[in-house]
């Protein structure tokens, strides 16, 4: 797999789990990861061209979207919030 197909893989997952939560509960908030994966796309050129400058664009927008996410599973699922414990 090469790096192209990784970020077009990881920006189409981001869309698509991104428009199934607005369509789900409507809240404006869900299209943050549809924007993230739209600019992913727009960088997929870059990074198919080999573009350092692009790749690390497409790098650090998905680092900030892997550590939204990591902060929520943490916050979301800590052992505070575990009622079986």
């Amino acid at each position: 797999m090469t790096s192209t197909n990784a970020n077009i893989i990881n920006s189409f997952t981001l869309i698509v789990i991104g428009l199934w939560g607005y369509f789900d509960v409507s809240a404006p908030t869900a299209l943050i990861p549809v924007g993230f994966g739209a600019a992913l796309i727009l960088c997929s050129n870059g990074v198919k061209k080999q573009n350092k400058v692009v790749a690390h664009i497409a790098v650090l927008l998905t680092f900030i979207i892997l550590r939204k996410k990591q902060k929520y599973f943490i916050k979301r699922y800590s052992k505070k919030s575990l009622k079986c414990l």
